[in-house]
């Protein structure tokens, strides 16, 4: 495999894309987008680490941290002072004092836990970065100490507790001091429900898939078609049920409890996404199944290159959007076309004339020849 594939970051697009749609109250489905990133983290992160194990720990720990914190912490932190300055000036949002202390710690993802949490568009999204942060805690040493057939074995082990942490989660959440609706948002919140989302992905690297797997086209049709399926029952179910359903959200609802969702759902997403990253990622198959060149293309690659920047903004640029524009051309697709377009352009312009200089500090430090010798002349694969 090379070092970039062009095509993870038009899956890298397709996620961010799906995120905004969905807080743009167009796509009920669209918060899956968050599941592609995690399973999507999974892979890349194993394969890096996996790449460099060779290395003393002490170097290899330091080398991951530094190229992780030049890549995510300054546009984060730096969005995050904004934010406290313009509280400091209009008080806005209310909630901002008591959640800057999660924000800055990437501990957000635990407020969910609480009665009195109230939603914010400058920094509810931020919930994710932080479930990322905490699996790259702990990921890169379990990488290091444990050998080849340990480290498989555990991947197994954390894709098959996952449903279990889950279902815990529930038992012990449901029926307590938060309403269904925040209980299923807090065990959607949970780090413990998604590593088995990067244990998915990892396996894809460790279990050396893509050269296992004969025909990734039809695993990713047999896939998906399997996760509609039991998705459009779940669908009918709560319809049956007297749940409030819309069409378009597959029966894959957000941190949603009833049948179990919360239990199956993230699992077969899981899977599904999976499969979708390894019909990606090997060479055959974008010849051999059509549609998955549309993620080389150069548009799907140029929005998945700002993904990270796109991610950060979009919620806080929406809810200016809405307030200017909705009045002049509704709140429908023409509307998001051009929402979208802004992020993207905002986004770009974050990366070209930020953080970009950071991230030419990456091999400044903790840097190897076989390092350098493996990115010279190609752009990097990283995670979000």
């Amino acid at each position: 495999m090379t070092n970039y594939i062009r095509s993870l970051d038009g899956i890298r697009a397709l996620a961010v894309a799906l995120v905004m749609l969905f807080h743009f109250q167009l796509f009920d489905a669209g918060w899956i987008g968050v599941q592609i990133f995690f399973v999507l983290s999974g892979f890349l992160i194993t394969r890096i680490l996996l790449h460099e194990k060779n290395q003393s720990l002490d170097f290899y720990l330091k080398r991951f941290y530094w190229r992780r914190a030049v890549r995510i912490f300054p546009l984060y932190f730096t969005y995050l002072l904004l934010v406290s300055l313009v509280f400091l000036f209009v008080s806005m949002p209310e909630s901002t004092t008591s959640m800057l202390p999660y924000l800055w710690t990437y501990t957000f993802n635990f407020t969910r836990l609480s009665a009195d949490w109230t939603h914010s568009p400058l920094f509810t999204h931020f919930w994710s970065l932080s479930v990322e942060e905490q699996f790259y805690l702990v990921w890169p040493l379990l990488v290091f100490v444990l050998s080849e057939k340990w480290l498989k074995r555990m991947l197994l082990l954390i894709i098959a507790a996952g449903p279990i942490a889950r279902y815990l989660l529930g038992e012990w959440l449901i029926g307590g001091s938060l309403s269904d609706e925040a209980a299923g948002e807090a065990i959607y919140w949970s780090t413990l429900s998604h590593f088995d989302a990067f244990a998915m992905g990892g396996a894809i690297t460790l279990f050396r898939l893509p050269e296992r797997i004969m025909y990734p086209g039809r695993l990713l049709i047999a896939a998906t078609s399997f996760t509609i399926l039991v998705g459009g029952l779940n669908w009918y179910l709560l319809e049956m049920q007297g749940a409030e359903q819309n069409l378009h959200n597959f029966g894959y609802g957000v941190g949603v409890i009833q049948n179990y969702q919360h239990v199956w759902s993230y699992t077969l997403l899981n899977f599904c996404f999976a499969a979708f990253i390894i019909s990606l990622i090997t060479s055959n198959s974008l010849s051999k199944f059509y549609p998955l060149r549309l993620f080389e293309h150069p548009v799907m690659v140029a929005i998945g290159r700002v993904s990270y920047g796109m991610y950060v903004f979009h919620w806080a640029i929406m809810a200016v959007f809405i307030k200017v524009m909705a009045p002049i051309t509704g709140k429908g697709w023409l509307s998001f076309v051009l929402y979208f377009c802004l992020v993207w352009l905002v986004s770009w312009l974050s990366f070209q004339q930020y953080e970009s200089r950071f991230l030419r500090l990456k091999d400044r430090l903790f840097s190897t020849k076989r390092a350098k010798q493996a990115t010279k002349g190609k752009a990097e694969v990283v995670p979000l």
